[in-house]
Parts: C-alpha cells; structure tokens; sequence
C-alpha cells in the first residue's frame, strides 16, 4: 500500500512542477520495485550465506517487509508540501 502511495505521490509532485507525462507512473513504479526486488534478493542471498534455517520469515513476509521503506519516503514529502 505504501509503494503505490508512493508512486502517486511521486506523480503529483512532478505534477506540481508542470513536469508530469504518464511515463512518470510506470518509470517509478519500475524503479520502486526494482529496489524492493534487489532488497529481496540481497536478504535471501545473505540468509543463504550465514546458513540460517527455520527463521520463520518465508518469501512473502520478506517482500511485505521490504515495502516498509516507503512509508517514510511518503511522509518526508507530505512534510514538505503542508510548509
């Protein structure tokens, strides 16, 4: 939920500077996956490394995880837009 907030607040700054094309949306949501994707695959290939079993997080819980970044990433600019 917070990736996609993300994503359309992204598209309404760049909307408040007259800079918005649609390929904003689709550019940003390539790019916030990408992250979550590469933050995912960096988790896995640690646990592999330092051999840790039976941790309990599956894929899933550690790609819902990942999403937690943005919630900070929305909040800094709504902080500056209410100044």
């Amino acid at each position: 939920m917070s990736i996609i907030t993300y994503i359309l607040l992204s598209a309404l700054h760049t909307g408040l500077q007259s800079r918005f094309h649609p390929e904003v949306l689709g550019l940003t949501a390539s790019k916030a996956l990408g992250v979550v994707l590469l933050e995912f695959m960096a988790l896995k290939l640690g646990t592999y490394l330092l051999d840790v079993k039976g941790g309990g997080a599956g894929a899933w819980e550690v790609g819902f995880y990942g999403g937690y970044k943005f919630v900070g990433c929305v909040l800094v600019p709504l902080y500056r837009l209410g100044r």
